[in-house]
């Protein structure tokens, strides 16, 4: 019988095809954690800058009253979010209401008319907004609500838009 190699040579060709797979299953782990490491990380610019100051301030909302602060979002943000607090200043009973509003909604709500909100803290002593991806190329109301109460509220509230240009 003739045989075409070795059993050295078979041997070899088995430790070669084993090395390759081996290396192949290496170079696929690795590209897999280098593409989940390099996916799960933000962009150098992520660090958001503060576009606007939309209230940083105490003031006073009237009885049967409210305050608004208005800014707009241009069309070439990619990144948008507007965040900040606020909290009432007078006694434990004291409330504010907070709302966020594009310009359409608001003119409803300034007239009583059904209205959508993107944020609406209910009557409460503090809170957190946080709202992201908001439209571009709209006017945003942020809105601080006294209409519903005979007395007048001191409000601290610091609301902040931050962006990253596209």
């Amino acid at each position: 019988m003739t045989y075409s190699g070795s059993s050295g040579e078979r041997l070899n060709s088995r430790k070669r095809y084993w090395m390759i797979v081996i290396i192949t299953v290496i170079a696929a782990i690795a590209f897999m954690i280098g593409y989940w490491f390099f996916a799960n990380q933000s962009p150098p610019f992520s660090t958001p800058k503060v576009s606007e100051i939309i209230g940083d301030e105490v003031f006073t909302v009237s009885p049967e009253s409210y305050v608004q602060h208005n800014f707009t979002v241009p069309t070439y943000l990619t990144f948008t979010q507007l965040y900040g607090s606020f909290n009432t200043q007078n006694s434990d009973n004291d409330t504010i209401r907070v709302y966020v509003m594009d310009s359409q909604n608001f003119a409803e709500w300034q007239h009583g008319h059904a209205n959508t909100k993107l944020y609406d803290s209910g009557e409460v002593k503090s809170g957190q907004l946080d709202l992201s991806s908001l439209a571009t190329d709209k006017t945003y109301f942020v809105v601080f609500d006294n209409t519903y109460s005979a007395n007048s509220k001191n409000v601290n509230a610091t609301v902040l838009f931050y962006y990253l240009p596209g």
